[in-house]
């Protein structure tokens, strides 16, 4: 059973990749998850379309809310939990998501790492995921994660 056929994404930045991407089935950028997401996607199986924020974005993010150094978890954690997200992500986001077809049971948001669950470690269960999250309340979920 092939997987929806979906429109071509403008693509700006690696900030924000749809799994229809060519660069979204790259583990450095998307995870070990959005990576195989991506590939079984674009490979014709029946996979719900969807996105993934990359590290770049996170340190673009970072950097605009914090110009000291040395950054620390504490601060991090706290920019992310309560700083705006910068506008500019905001609207790759929108834009990307523009063109996914919506859910009517709404979006699932997860964290995640691009080096998570190698041969020699797991990490199972220490990440957040979100579910059924409406276009109302998902900046607050990607904050969270």
């Amino acid at each position: 059973m092939a997987g929806p056929t979906l429109a071509p994404i403008p693509m700006t930045t690696l900030h924000v990749l749809p799994l229809t991407a060519a660069a979204a089935t790259e583990v450095s950028l998307a995870g070990g998850k959005g990576a195989m997401l991506a590939r079984l996607l674009q490979s014709g199986l029946p996979v719900p379309p969807g996105c993934v924020i990359t590290p770049p974005a996170l340190t673009a993010y970072l950097d605009a809310q914090f110009a000291a150094s040395p950054l620390t978890a504490e601060t991090a954690d706290r920019i992310l939990r309560h700083d705006a997200i910068p506008a500019a992500l905001q609207d790759e986001l929108r834009t990307v998501l523009a063109h996914i077809p919506s859910s009517p049971h709404g979006w699932a948001v997860r964290s995640s790492a691009v080096a998570e669950d190698s041969a020699s470690a797991s990490f199972a269960g220490i990440y957040d995921s979100y579910l059924n999250i409406s276009n109302d309340d998902l900046w607050e979920a990607i904050r969270s994660c």
